[in-house]
């Protein structure tokens, strides 16, 4: 299995490394030595850094000379360099998309406090979970927005859902989707190569988001807007990962179903294929307007047949990750 060789910088948050080892894309280029990028601003093709975007890292040859430079650039497709050079890309990253400021220690019972790794990042500074590279990677077709859990080994998306079907998207500062049949959100993460997290991972992933504390305000306007929020005691709703709105704002749909309160049916004398769903699937994280039942543990459920889930509940997709061997 090939290694990752996009990570982390160990000092500055908007800087990473490239590792010794790589193999780029198709044996591009073998990095005989780390490359050290103190920060991702100083080598843009255009413009200035952007909050809660993403960025992509290339490297640009000089066919004549053979000499080769790295850039960042929020293009997609080639950065802003003279047509003559050979461009590959190597992977990319997501940038906070608004100030994390003092955020508490997680604390489980009986275990003292684990620091959160984002506190004190600033908006446009690289959330560390997502750095990807070409072997290790979202499976997703379009892995923007989204962020590595290590504990699940899982990328899972950063903001609430915005769009339906083939144009569901995780996007700062954009609408989220709600008011959908559980069936239609499945479909709309199936449609883009994602799924719905289990309990565990959602768990896994939220970890760090405040518990007991509701978004600022308690509104359901802000709310439907993703990313940058805070609580009521002035908390950024933010997890250890980078993602954000896990809790506090609206109830997103989980794969389970809720067996104690729905039902399971099976008929006497009819095949395990005709066993019924159960009547409700989980919901979790809590609402905008109440503090009491919030956090990472919360969950609640509804009903699988519903017409609709309702403007208070979504939906938040993860997919499997890429590697090459």
């Amino acid at each position: 299995m090939r290694k990752q060789y996009l990570v982390p910088h160990e000092t500055s948050r908007r800087g990473f490394i490239i590792k010794a080892g790589g193999s780029l894309p198709d044996d591009a280029l073998l990095i005989a030595a780390d490359i050290t990028i103190d920060d991702y601003t100083k080598i843009m093709d255009v413009g200035s850094a952007q909050n809660g975007v993403d960025y992509f890292v290339y490297t640009t040859q000089n066919p004549n000379t053979l000499t080769w430079n790295v850039v960042t650039s929020i293009s997609s497709i080639r950065p802003t360099v003279d047509a003559s050079l050979k461009v590959v890309k190597l992977g990319g990253f997501h940038t906070l998309c608004v100030d994390a400021g003092t955020i508490p220690d997680v604390v489980f019972t009986g275990t003292g406090g684990i620091a959160h790794p984002l506190n004190n990042y600033v908006a446009g500074d690289i959330l560390p979970c997502s750095l990807w590279d070409q072997n290790h990677k979202p499976s997703a077709a379009d892995g923007n927005g989204m962020t590595y859990c290590a504990e699940e080994d899982i990328w899972v998306d950063i903001y609430l859902p915005n769009s339906i079907g083939t144009n569901t998207v995780s996007k700062f500062g954009a609408q989220v989707s709600t008011s959908r049949t559980p069936a239609a959100f499945v479909s709309d993460g199936l449609a883009v190569g994602k799924r719905l997290l289990s309990k565990q991972e959602f768990f896994s992933a939220a970890i760090g988001s405040p518990t007991g504390n509701n978004i600022f305000g308690s509104s359901l306007a802000a709310a439907l807007n993703t990313g940058g929020h805070t609580t009521t005691n002035s908390v950024r709703i933010l997890s250890h990962i980078g993602c954000e709105d896990c809790t506090g704002t609206l109830w997103q749909l989980v794969s389970e179903a809720n067996n104690s309160v729905g039902t399971t049916d099976q008929p006497s004398g009819t095949s395990f294929g005709d066993v019924r769903s159960p009547a409700y699937i989980t919901t979790a994280g809590g609402r905008y307007d109440t503090a009491q039942h919030t956090g990472i543990f919360c969950t609640s459920a509804i009903g699988m047949g519903e017409v609709s889930v309702g403007v208070d509940t979504t939906a938040r997709f993860c997919c499997a990750p890429s590697r090459k061997n």
